[in-house]
């Protein structure tokens, strides 16, 4: 989890948002994909769906541990920003103890949304 609070933290300095940047342009590991899916308690395929990324290339990529291209890594490192931004509001609200900020993402990403016409943000 603390991946993702870095880079959500990166990205509100100017020198950090030049390392999210650099993360983008050299590519985040294909096998974060499934980390990340496994930290929001959700299947790797199923984020790869949300995040619209290509299963084929994502596996085969995973498999030669090679990184995701910069589009494709844009996509991961957005979610992960997400999470962190979940995290850091339930640290500046209180006691975030048991809160897990990628699970509560998950379910919220799944949750039908008067403000979205009654679609799901994962939509």
């Amino acid at each position: 989890m603390s991946d993702f609070c870095a880079i959500h933290e990166a990205s509100l300095t100017t020198q950090g948002v030049l390392y999210v940047i650099q993360i983008i342009r050299a590519g985040v590991p294909a096998t974060d994909v499934s980390r990340l899916a496994q930290l929001m308690g959700t299947t790797k395929e199923h984020l790869i769906k949300i995040l619209d990324l290509p299963r084929a290339t994502v596996n085969r990529k995973a498999r030669a541990l090679q990184n995701l291209s910069s589009e494709q890594s844009e996509r991961v490192v957005g979610m992960a920003k997400l999470v962190g931004q979940v995290q850091a509001m339930a640290e500046r609200s209180g006691d975030p103890t048991n809160f897990n900020a990628a699970q509560w993402v998950a379910q919220w990403l799944e949750q039908r949304s008067q403000a979205l016409v009654g679609r799901r943000p994962a939509e």
